[in-house]
């Protein structure tokens, strides 16, 4: 085995790599958010549901036109959030 074997750069392989699944961490993130709406309740270190319609409106908490739903986006998908 030669002595001049070169060492790989793992910062550049990591930075790489962080690259690669930014955007796939973003749209798992959105994702997760969006579900809460489908699920009523948000999701921490366990389930914790939305309090109950008091009204007579037939829709979901939060449901009505869809736009805090629809208003989930992604803006910004680096690994430095800069």
């Amino acid at each position: 085995m030669p002595d001049n074997f070169p060492m790989p750069d793992f910062n550049a392989m990591a930075a790489q790599l962080l690259n690669n699944l930014a955007p796939e961490i973003a749209t798992e993130a959105q994702a997760f958010f969006k579900g809460s709406f489908d699920k009523e309740g948000f999701t921490d270190s366990g389930f914790m549901a939305w309090p109950k319609r008091k009204g007579q409106e037939l829709h979901k908490i939060l449901f009505k036109s869809h736009a805090l739903k629809d208003s989930i986006r992604i803006k910004s998908q680096t690994p430095d959030r800069s």
